[in-house]
This record gives structure tokens, sequence and C-alpha cells, in this order.
């Protein structure tokens, strides 16, 4: 993992918050990141 490699203390990620049909379609990337990571994560919502 990056973070991992670049000895991070901290992810911090932007998200659209979309919901309904076009999460399902398109997923959630911070969601993953949130639940594969072992340094914590700050999830920014860009609206």
């Amino acid at each position: 993992m990056i973070a991992k490699d670049w000895e991070a203390d901290l992810i911090v990620m932007g998200t659209h918050g979309r919901t309904g049909l076009s999460y399902l379609i398109l997923g959630s990337v911070s969601e993953y990141v949130i639940k594969h990571s072992a340094v914590p994560v700050m999830v920014v919502p860009l609206k």
C-alpha cells in the first residue's frame, strides 16, 4: 500500500457523496479505502 511505503500518518480524500443508483454502479472508492487502510482516513465532502 502506498500509504505504508510513504510512511503516511493520515490519508485525506474527497468524496462526491453519491447515493442511490449512481453509488451502486460506480461503487465508493472512499469506502474501500476506509475499510482497507492501515492508517486513519479523513473524507471531506467536495460540495
